[in-house]
């Protein structure tokens, strides 16, 4: 799961690297956390928690 926090990021802009990384890698999905920086986890906990049980399940 990679997650990617938008917060310090121009509007519409994401970070192409984590696109890159989920189209290398089999069943990969980039989960994006507009209203978070570094520390989706601790921003955005439900949503991260919700993110990262359907990639374990």
């Amino acid at each position: 799961m990679d997650t990617g926090g938008d917060a310090h990021e121009p509007v519409g802009v994401g970070d192409p690297l984590d696109e890159w990384l989920a189209g290398q890698l089999p069943k990969a999905k980039t989960v994006p956390f507009a209203s978070s920086g570094h520390a989706p986890f601790s921003e955005e906990p439900d949503r991260f928690n919700e993110g990262l049980g359907n990639f374990a399940s």
